[in-house]
């Protein structure tokens, strides 16, 4: 079975999926029915822009129309449908234009997962960074995490903490109102089409890039009131998957969603 054998040469790792599921695509239909569109005036809209999010049948076009250098909204593209216990796959490459305000900065865009709460740019939830030399970055959105990080990369940066994952670090929780940036181990972008990974079982996340783990989250939670209405952190297990438009022209491709049952020897139910 392909998805065993990649399960046990890529990662090393006992997972499994769920026998009566299949992979499923997201991005299927030339209408992106499946999606809904929030700007960056915290409005939903059942109708997407195609000057921010543009569907061929084969590939997701994000901010492809308009000058280079020209003023491009935050957006982003918000499945209709939460997703938990998941391997999340796809596929990116940036195009050639750059949008104000970030027309002179390194091209940015994003993958959020566990998105929940408000419809706003942007929303709470854990971002898997897609930019030009950062790809696999973690970013808290008004969430915590724990993670295994080298100690002397964590920095309390009035602005946006952050730290450095390492599998072989030490145990560090971060994340409150907020961004808060989680660095990846290691480099494992290239030219040309990257393919991303999260795979999300229970309250733990993993990122991977073509390949290769470059990120590790656990005890992932969110700010809410727990079954006695007293607010506190609670384990977040579940949310919409976004994508980002963020001033970049971004392609993206072969989109695709799988249920897990475990992962790495976790139980992810």
């Amino acid at each position: 079975m392909k998805f065993g054998i990649f399960c046990i040469l890529v990662f090393s790792a006992n997972c499994s999926t769920d026998k009566a599921a299949t992979r499923r695509d997201l991005l299927h239909n030339n209408t992106l029915g499946d999606w809904e569109l929030v700007t960056a005036t915290d409005r939903v809209e059942a109708v997407i822009n195609k000057d921010l999010f543009s569907w061929n049948g084969t590939v997701l076009h994000v901010l492809g129309n308009g000058s280079d250098g020209s003023p491009k909204p935050f957006a982003y593209l918000r499945s209709k449908q939460a997703f938990s216990n998941y391997r999340l796959r796809l596929e990116f490459r940036w195009g050639s234009k750059r949008f104000a305000p970030r027309q002179h900065e390194r091209r940015d865009s994003g993958v959020l997962v566990h998105v929940h709460g408000r419809h706003i740019v942007w929303p709470d939830a854990v971002e898997l960074q897609i930019q030009e030399g950062d790809v696999g970055d973690a970013f808290t959105i008004d969430t915590q995490i724990t993670a295994s990080v080298t100690p002397f990369s964590v920095k309390d940066h009035a602005t946006m903490p952050e730290s450095t994952y390492s599998p072989t670090g030490t145990l560090h929780t971060q994340g409150h109102d907020g961004l808060t940036r989680i660095t990846k181990s290691l480099n494992a972008e290239r030219p040309g089409w990257n393919e991303v990974q999260v795979i999300a079982c229970a309250d733990q996340l993993w990122f991977v890039v073509n390949g290769t783990v470059v990120n590790q989250l656990t005890k992932v939670r969110t700010w809410r009131p727990d079954a006695t209405g007293k607010e506190s952190w609670i384990p977040l297990s579940s949310g919409y998957i976004a994508l980002q438009a963020e001033g970049a022209e971004v392609f993206y491709k072969d989109m695709s969603i799988e249920t897990l049952k475990s992962y790495e020897g976790i139980d992810c139910r």
